[in-house]
């Protein structure tokens, strides 16, 4: 990649490979209010439910509720 140059969000993730993906109410938004096929958010949401297990929520006060997903990992099922 170039310095300073921007990189697209799956070629971010992909690199990242996250176990764990937190998703709030801003970007819950972002998801469900962009759901265009090949936008990112439609990418975002394809890749989070191939890839990733909803493993459970945080409700809080002041952030409002929080999606917790688990990466599917080898041997786990959709």
């Amino acid at each position: 990649p170039v310095p300073g140059a921007a990189v697209p969000v799956m070629a971010t993730l992909a690199r990242l490979a996250p176990d764990i993906v937190l998703i709030d109410a801003r970007m819950r938004a972002l998801l469900t209010d962009n759901p265009v096929d090949g936008s990112e958010a439609a990418l975002i949401t394809t890749w989070l439910a191939t890839d990733y297990a909803w493993a459970g929520a945080v409700d809080d006060a002041t952030y409002g509720r929080t999606d917790v997903y688990r990466w599917r990992g080898a041997g786990d099922s959709p």
